[in-house]
């Protein structure tokens, strides 16, 4: 189930960004669809430019799993959109690449990112009625 608010507890936690894990894509592409599968919101606010991340847990329309963080900023609203009106996006020209070797969220204590699995820092757009 798809949110920010659950019965269990988050808590800042950092992980280790591997370079072998950051995704790839095909650069003729644009812009790259997402469905979003779970959304932990950064809890605190940034003192300074990229200390906290909001996690979404997304997949691909080819079914690869892709972690995106997005660094000091608010979750919009058509991240929880379940309608099908609004298609999280991910801009390829605001992918940032090989700019830090960890990142902090706020997840439940036992949520853990599997060795090997992809990921990418960008900040998410949409596709849909306005």
């Amino acid at each position: 189930m798809m949110g920010c608010h659950s019965d269990e507890r988050e808590v800042k936690r950092t992980f280790s960004l591997k370079a072998d894990s950051a995704f790839t894509h095909d650069t003729s592409r644009a812009l790259i669809q997402l469905h979003m599968v779970k959304v932990y919101p950064a809890q605190a606010k940034c003192a300074y430019a990229g200390e906290y991340a909001n996690l979404y847990v997304t997949k691909l329309l080819d079914g690869q799993s892709l972690y995106v963080f997005e660094f000091c900023k608010e979750v919009a609203n058509y991240v929880y959109d379940t309608t099908g009106k609004y298609v999280p996006l991910i801009d390829t020209s605001n992918i940032v690449k090989g700019s830090r070797d960890s990142v902090t969220v706020f997840v439940p204590k036992d949520f853990n990112i599997p060795p090997g699995m992809k990921y990418v820092i960008t900040e998410l757009s949409f596709q849909g009625e306005e």
